[in-house]
């Protein structure tokens, strides 16, 4: 009998040490899933911006054929996500989208894709046709807006689901924000150089300017009531360190297209470069973040 209720009681642990295992990877598959969704969405925004800024150099006839290639690697890659955020097709994400909500938001952008898309890819290819540029132009505001909205709602509906690391939506969201922000400044800068809507960009460029170094600050420090985290490592630490003294080289060329609209072409082509540098090493911090 001692025998029998000592079987029973070695599986009985067995199974609760199992059930603990299952419960343990389940946990770990929503926290992925959570962290993979809000990563891919975040990269949208700078997507869209690589697109606006590239095809502006190419209007300026600044490095064309590597401008058409990222603008085009953007655009494929932007599909891509819209699929993946919708079906659950990505590395990470455990199931297709079932939040009404999210689904409306994807909906919304892929409604404006379907003309801001074809209009990039066509400035991509050489045809600088007043219509494409002006569906660039008009559209970029318009899809950028429903690209925060969407990240607002996959943040906000999957660190409810977090059991830890709800912490971590929050930060990688901001984060990864400053890959657009640098893409969009340099846009910016580019479109006054060209005089199209000056006025316009040169006041988005101040906004773009000042978002930048409040996150910036945020990343070094941490702050809490922007729900960004200390830099959780050495490595972090350097990377943001990095990340401040590439600002410091990008800055004062964002600051002439703020002051004066003559911009002249090795401004634009040193800008390029340096928002370049800024987005991968703002990756490589999202990846930090995540580790």
């Amino acid at each position: 009998m001692r025998v029998l209720f000592g079987g029973v009681r070695v599986m009985a642990i067995c199974l609760a040490a199992l059930g603990g295992s299952v419960l343990r990877a389940d946990l770990q598959a929503q926290q992925s899933d959570a962290l993979a969704r809000i990563k891919i969405a975040a990269q949208q925004r700078a997507l869209v911006q690589t697109m606006a800024k590239s095809t502006c150099y190419l209007m300026a006839d600044i490095s064309p054929q590597m401008q058409a290639e990222q603008a085009f690697i953007a655009s494929v890659v932007f599909e891509e996500n819209i699929t993946a955020l919708r079906s659950g097709e990505a590395e990470g994400i455990v199931a297709a989208e079932n939040d009404a909500t999210i689904l409306a938001d994807l909906d919304r952008v892929e409604e404006v894709w379907r003309t801001f898309g074809p209009a990039s890819r066509q400035v991509m290819s050489g045809d600088f046709h007043t219509v494409p540029v002006q569906q660039l132009i008009a559209l970029n505001p318009l899809v950028a807006a429903h690209l925060e909205t969407l990240v607002s709602h996959v943040a906000t509906t999957y660190k409810e689901r977090l059991v830890t690391r709800q912490d971590m939506i929050s930060t990688v969201t901001h984060a990864a924000g400053q890959s657009m922000l640098a893409r969009k400044a340099v846009k910016e800068l580019c479109y006054i150089g060209l005089d199209l809507l000056p006025a316009e960009m040169r006041a988005d460029l101040v906004q773009s300017i000042e978002r930048f170094e409040q996150i910036m600050a945020a990343m070094e420090m941490g702050d809490y009531d922007m729900g960004i985290v200390d830099p959780p490592s050495l490595a972090a630490i350097k990377q943001v360190m990095a990340m401040k003294d590439l600002w410091a080289e990008l800055r004062p060329l964002l600051d002439h297209g703020v002051k004066s609209g003559e911009i002249d072409r090795e401004t634009l082509v040193q800008a390029a470069a340096f928002s370049d540098e800024m987005v991968a090493l703002t990756d490589g911090m999202v990846a930090l973040y995540l580790d």
